[in-house]
C-alpha cells in the first residue's frame, strides 16, 4: 500500500455523489461526465484502487488539485488535525504559530468556531461517507452482476478492512465529539439530514462492527503492510472498552484486558528491539511492533497533512544541524514539547537531558524550557522523535528534503502492553500477568533491568506517566488525560493549560469538543454539546 500513488485514485471520489448537510463541505464531483461508478468498478483493479483511496483518507487531503474539504487544504488532513487536537491541547506540546485557533489548541479550550473543530468533524463524517459508498458499490450482488465473481473472495476482505476503518473513524468521532451521527451504507444519499446519535448508540455501533469484522479480517501480521488485520480490530476494541467508562459510564475493563491479551498472545507482533526504529524512514522494514501505520512516501504520497507536518513543524529552520539530524530541509519553528513532558523523564535542564538514562527522551534543549511565552519557538524542549533517516543512516527519498518516508504508527504493540496493564489495574484482570510486559517496555527504554517495576508500582499515576513517556507525539495524549480525569482538573497542571503560564483548571465541558457551528446551525437534528 505504501508504494501506491494514492493521488491518482481520487477518481473514485468523483463517482460517490456525496452531498453535505452544510454548504461549507465542498466535495462535488471533479468531472462526473468522464467517470461513473460502473466504469470504475467494471474492472478488477477498481476495487483495489477504491481501497487505496480509503486508506489514503488518513494521510492525504484530496487529489492534488483540490482538497476534499473546502478551506486551507494543508490544514485539513486527518492526521494533521487529529495530532494537533491530541497533542497541543495536552501536556505534551505547544505551537508557536499565530494562525487562527492555535491559541485555543494550546490552552485546551476549543470553541465551535475553531477551524480545527471544523476540519476534525468533517474529516470524520466525510471519511465515513467515502467508506459507505465503497461498501455500497462492492456488495456480492453488484460484483457478481458485473461479471467479476472470481474476485469476490478478495473483495470480501477489502470490505472487512473498510468496515474496520469506518469503525475507527467513528471511534475518533465518539472520543472527541461524543454525540455524532452514524450514517452507513444502508442510508440513502440525500434522503435527509443526518440524525444525531447518543454516545451509547455510537459506542454500540463501533463495538458491533469490530466484533463482526474481527473474524473476516486477515490473520494477525499476514496482510500487506499498511493494511489492517485481526490484531488491529482487537487493539481498537481494547481502546474502546478501556474508555467505555468515559464514553457511556459503563465499566468494560475486563473486555479491554481480554482483547489486549489477544493481541499479545494470538499474534506475532513483537516489540522492536530499538525504540527509535519505530519512528525512522524505514519503519516499514523494521515493522514488528507496528500494527497499523499511516504510510508515507517522500516521492509518491506527498502531503502536508501527514508526518511532513509533524516533523517540519517541530524543527528549527535556522538550525542546520537540527535539520540534518532529522533528514529534512524544512523547519517551520512551530511545535515543541513542554517542561511537563520533560519532567516525565526527570529532565529540567541541559545537564539532566544529557544524563537521562531513558532512550525514549529524544529531545533537543532550547533556550528556556519553562516556555514563558508560548509564541516563542525556542522556549520549551525540541522533539526529535520522528526522523526521515533510515536505521542505516540513509536520508529519505524526496530530493527536496520536504516530504518524509517515515510512516506514522496509528496502532503500536507497546500501547497494547500498557492498555493491558491499565485494564488490569482498573479491575479487569490479573495485574501480576501484566508486569513482565511493562518491564519489557522499560528494559528497552533503559537498556537494562535496573528500572523494572513490581506489581506494587503499577498504579494509575505510574501508568499515565509511562504512557506519556512511551507514546508522546503519537496522538494519544488528550484521550489518556480525559480518561484519567486530568484533562480539565486542577490536580494535574502543565504550561498554558487554560491559558495560564503555569496552567489552571478548565471547565469540564472541554472533555468533549464542541460540534462545529456550521453543523449545528444548518442541521436542526443536531444539538450542541453541553456547555457550549
Amino acid at each position: 500500500m505504501k508504494k501506491i500513488k494514492y493521488g491518482i485514485l481520487m477518481l473514485i471520489a468523483v463517482v460517490f455523489g456525496i452531498t453535505s448537510c452544510t454548504k461549507d463541505l465542498d466535495v462535488k464531483p471533479i468531472d462526473p461526465d468522464d467517470v461513473t461508478a460502473e466504469v470504475v468498478y467494471s474492472k478488477p483493479e477498481g476495487y483495489s484502487q477504491g481501497l487505496a483511496k480509503i486508506y489514503g483518507l488518513f494521510s492525504l487531503t484530496g487529489d492534488g488539485i483540490k482538497g476534499d474539504i473546502s478551506g486551507d487544504e494543508g490544514f485539513s488532513g486527518f492526521l494533521r488535525v487529529y495530532w494537533n487536537i491530541q497533542e497541543l491541547t495536552s501536556d505534551n506540546a505547544k505551537c508557536a504559530w499565530g494562525d487562527a485557533g492555535i491559541d485555543q489548541l494550546n490552552f485546551g479550550q476549543l470553541s465551535p468556531e475553531n477551524q480545527f473543530v471544523y476540519y476534525m468533524y468533517y474529516r470524520v463524517m466525510l471519511s465515513a461517507t467515502f467508506m459507505n459508498e465503497y461498501l455500497r458499490q462492492t456488495t456480492e450482488d453488484k460484483v457478481k452482476g458485473r461479471g467479476l465473481g472470481n474476485i469476490w473472495p478478495d473483495v470480501q476482505k477489502y470490505r472487512a478492512e473498510v468496515r474496520f476503518l469506518r469503525a475507527y473513524i467513528y471511534w475518533v468521532g465518539l472520543d472527541l465529539f461524543g454525540n455524532i451521527p452514524v450514517v452507513t451504507e444502508a442510508d440513502q444519499i440525500g434522503a435527509g439530514l443526518p440524525i444525531q446519535k447518543t454516545q451509547k448508540e455510537v459506542f454500540d455501533f463501533v463495538e458491533k462492527e469490530l466484533l463482526e469484522v474481527q473474524n473476516e479480517l486477515a490473520a494477525p501480521n499476514s496482510n500487506a503492510y499498511g493494511r489492517v488485520d485481526k490484531a488491529a480490530a482487537w487493539t481498537l476494541l481494547a481502546k474502546l472498552y478501556l474508555n467505555a467508562e468515559t464514553y457511556i459510564k459503563e465499566k468494560h475493563y475486563t473486555d479491554a484486558y481480554t482483547y489486549a491479551k489477544k493481541v499479545i498472545t494470538e499474534s506475532s507482533y513483537k516489540l522492536q528491539n530499538n525504540y527509535a526504529y519505530n519512528f525512522l524512514a524505514d519503519n516499514d522494514v523494521n515493522k514488528s511492533e507496528i500494527i497499523w501505520p499511516i504510510a508515507s512516501d517522500g516521492t509518491r504520497t506527498q502531503s502536508f497533512a501527514n508526518l511532513t507536518f509533524i516533523m517540519n513543524s517541530s524543527t528549527n529552520g535556522g538550525d542546520a544541524a537540527w535539520k540534518s539530524a532529522i533528514g529534512l530541509q524544512g523547519g517551520w519553528n512551530g511545535n515543541r514539547g513542554t517542561a511537563k513532558l520533560a519532567e516525565l523523564f526527570g529532565i529540567t535542564d541541559k545537564a539532566s537531558l544529557e544524563s537521562c538514562p531513558d532512550k525514549r527522551a529524544m529531545f533537543r534543549m532550547l533556550d528556556d524550557i519553562k516556555m514563558n511565552d508560548w509564541k516563542t519557538f525556542v522556549q520549551g524542549v525540541g522533539i526529535m522523535k520522528f526522523k526521515n533517516i533510515t536505521s542505516t543512516g540513509a536520508v529519505g527519498s524526496d530530493p527536496t528534503g520536504t516530504f518524509p518516508d517515515t510512516d506514522f504508527p496509528m496502532l503500536r504493540l507497546a500501547d497494547v502492553y500498557l492498555m493491558y496493564a491499565e485494564a488490569a489495574v482498573r479491575g479487569g484482570g490479573d495485574v501480576d500477568a501484566t508486569v513482565p510486559f511493562v518491564n519489557d517496555i522499560r528494559k528497552r527504554a533503559f537498556g537494562d533491568e535496573n528500572h523494572n517495576v513490581a506489581k506494587a508500582d503499577l498504579t494509575l499515576d505510574f501508568i499515565l506517566a509511562e504512557r506519556g513517556r512511551e507514546l508522546y507525539y503519537e496522538a494519544t495524549r488528550r484521550t489518556d488525560l480525559v480518561r484519567f480525569g486530568k484533562f480539565t482538573s486542577a490536580d494535574y497542571l502543565w504550561p498554558w493549560k487554560g491559558g495560564a503560564k503555569d496552567g489552571k483548571a478548565t471547565d469540564v465541558k472541554y472533555n468533549l469538543l464542541p460540534l462545529p457551528y456550521q453543523e449545528v446551525g444548518s442541521n436542526p437534528n443536531m444539538k450542541q454539546n453541553p456547555g457550549y
